[in-house]
């Protein structure tokens, strides 16, 4: 106990106490050095701005106590006066900092911590006015300040708030809620010692100072965990999430099956974010303007059961937002708002949560959302959040568009192959019908040759064997004939049901090619999204005049779409085998499917151009597409 008190002594009579002052000073230039790195990196990010705030406190508060210390060296001031009520303030809004920043229950409500915060420290700074203004007078009477009642009040608020801390952080064990437990409670010693066992000659809080210089690189111990468990959050395990991402939109766009691409997207972006929940709503059909929830992860009873819930935009200001501006919309204080409870009550969840709200787009063309939550953990999204849900749904939203495209083109194939079937079965019903007539001519032939060979028989007795042999053949004909008729009328009726599928398939097959316009209009218009990164696409008609120019053409080509429009394909580029190649195409009788390929000089820039006639369809004009993009390496 007395080698305890001599090291007390030591930390708080001078020149003792400017070491404590160093020491203490330099474990909060360690938690100020990475908060600040922390925050320069994350500068939107609340826990960064939380961290930084606390780190400025605590060195501001220990500059302040260095500062007291040297000018009592120097004889400026009495350190008996001004030092007793000043340090057990700072001593108090250190402590409440670190409640502030590493208790889990406020960090998750981070607007109800503020607000606590801002209040305490207000009356904390009113109890210090009062008394450092009647601390003087006091002193002047000879009073130590340990035992006396300020100290008394101060210690005992200071024990009652931190014991409140270290529940908390047992009760609501979050992160690193180990070592926070561990950081309050050795102030809970220190400042219950200097309550009940002050040594009552100095006017220092010795007992204080010890559990400071145990509890301040503890905290430096959070920060560094925090800073790099943060940094691990969005470096490592961002790259391995990505890559996942990544993987999982390869096998959307592989896949063949647009139904089950929902499903996909809706596991992939949980497994990239870390989410409770993620719903995918695609449009819904109507005048109401909706989004049809078609997958859920996880899936709650209502999708389970296949009833689809249909969230009005116009209820939900957050998804309004969101597919207005295109970018990522966060719901920052779910508890207060609403629609954020009413749109968690659609999807099965009684409970609301932080919400992230993401739009699928394709160019101007909207497929779908994707709404992001944690109702469970109640974890609050971050700029970082909504920046990876972005770049997540741009990625989902081409695979949907290539899977979508895929599909077309094998259903296309399919009902040609039917359609081709059909002919095939028409031709042989043809032909069998012919058949058919030749022997209802063979037949009437032979009836008449009878007839003859009878009128013969009846004046020539040895024509009567030859006319029974004739008979005899004539039944075989006409069970021949019997025969073909039943054949034929079989054959009737497989070529009325070829006829109804032929229908069928012909409305599927105009389905197709509108479905094929579609997407040659999509394919456009994506390019114009992307004027100067890819290439671009000119479509011409029959004549070989232009009808189409994407931003991606025209900024290669050099002319506005104006002057392009209009304009023969021929005289756009003086390369004579470009010419000759849309000549062939054009005026040759090529197929659809043939695609001829040339190389451009546009002013020293080698471009290269991939030159295809397009399949007739109904109402579109278009006939050549010539798609034009930089060659690798071409400046």
């Amino acid at each position: 106990m007395a080698l305890l008190r001599d090291f007390i002594e030591l930390i708080t009579v001078p020149p003792g106490d400017l070491v404590y002052h160093l020491v203490t000073l330099f474990a909060i230039q360690l938690v100020l050095g990475m908060a600040f790195g922390h925050w320069n990196r994350r500068r939107r990010d609340s826990d960064a701005i939380r961290l930084l705030a606390t780190g400025v406190g605590f060195a501001s508060a220990r500059v302040l106590l260095m500062l007291v210390a040297v000018l009592d060296r120097v004889g400026v001031l009495s350190p008996n006066v001004v030092l007793p009520p000043l340090e057990r303030f700072l001593d108090v809004t250190t402590f409440l900092l670190a409640i502030w920043t590493f208790l889990p229950i406020l960090k998750r409500h981070s607007r109800l911590g503020v607000t606590l915060l801002l209040l305490i420290l207000l009356t904390t700074a009113g109890v210090y006015a009062a008394f450092a203004a009647l601390w003087p007078r006091a002193e002047a009477q000879g009073i130590i300040y340990n035992g006396y009642w300020q100290e008394k009040v101060w210690e005992f608020s200071a024990v009652s708030v931190l014991a409140l801390a270290f529940i908390a952080s047992v009760v609501w064990r979050e992160g690193d809620w180990g070592l926070a437990a561990c950081l309050f409670a050795l102030w809970v010693v220190g400042h219950s010692l200097q309550f009940t066992v002050p040594f009552t000659d100095s006017y220092t809080a010795g007992w204080v100072r010890l559990a400071n210089l145990a509890a301040l690189p503890l905290v430096a111990g959070l920060v560094y965990r925090h800073v790099l468990s943060a940094s691990w959050a969005t470096g490592g395990d961002t790259t391995q999430r990505m890559a996942n991402v990544f993987e999982a939109v390869r096998h959307i766009g592989a896949n063949r099956d647009i139904e089950a691409a929902p499903k996909l997207v809706a596991s992939t972006v949980a497994h990239a974010l870390g989410a409770d929940v993620v719903a995918v709503g695609l449009p819904a059909q109507g005048p109401a303007r909706g989004m049809r929830i078609v997958a859920l992860h996880p899936p709650t009873d209502a999708i389970l059961a296949r009833q689809e819930s249909t969230l009005l935009v116009s209820r939900f200001p957050l998804l309004a937002t969101a597919l207005q501006t295109g970018r990522a919309q966060r719901a920052r204080a779910p508890g207060k708002d609403p629609s954020v409870a009413a749109l968690y009550h659609r999807l099965g969840f009684e409970q609301p949560g932080p919400l992230l709200v993401g739009s699928l787009v394709d160019g101007t063309n909207l497929l779908g959302v994707v709404l992001v939550g944690n109702p469970v953990s109640q974890r609050q999204w971050t700029v970082h959040d909504e920046q990876l849900l972005q770049a997540v749904g741009g990625a989902v939203a081409a695979s949907l568009v290539s899977a979508s495209r895929r599909e077309t083109a094998d259903r296309s194939a399919e009902l040609r192959k039917a359609l081709g079937e059909a002919r095939h079965l028409a031709q042989q019903v043809a032909g069998l019908e012919a058949e058919l007539k030749q022997q209802h001519l063979r037949a009437e032939e032979l009836a008449t040759t009878l007839r003859l060979r009878e009128q013969e028989a009846a004046t020539r007795n040895q024509a009567v064997a030859e006319a029974a042999i004739w008979q005899e053949e004539l039944r075989d004909l006409a069970e021949a004939r019997a025969a073909l008729e039943a054949e034929l009328a079989e054959w009737k009726e497989k070529a009325e049901q070829l006829a109804g599928a032929g229908d069928d398939l012909q409305s599927q097959l105009t389905q197709s090619q509108a479905d094929l316009q579609e997407a040659l209009q999509k394919l456009s218009l994506a390019l114009a999204a992307h004027p100067a990164g890819g290439g671009g696409i000119l479509v011409s008609d029959r004549e070989g005049n232009v009808i189409l120019a994407s931003q991606g053409a025209q900024h290669l080509v050099g002319r506005p779409g104006s002057t392009l429009v209009g304009t023969p394909v021929q005289t756009l580029f003086d390369d004579p085998l470009f010419g000759q190649a849309v000549s062939k195409l054009l005026h040759e009788g090529t197929q659809a499917t043939d695609v001829v390929a040339e190389t451009l000089d546009l002013g020293g820039r080698m471009v290269r151009a991939e030159l295809t006639r397009l399949p007739d369809v109904a109402d579109w004009p278009g006939t050549l597409a010539v798609v034009l993009y930089p060659e690798e390496g071409a400046t």
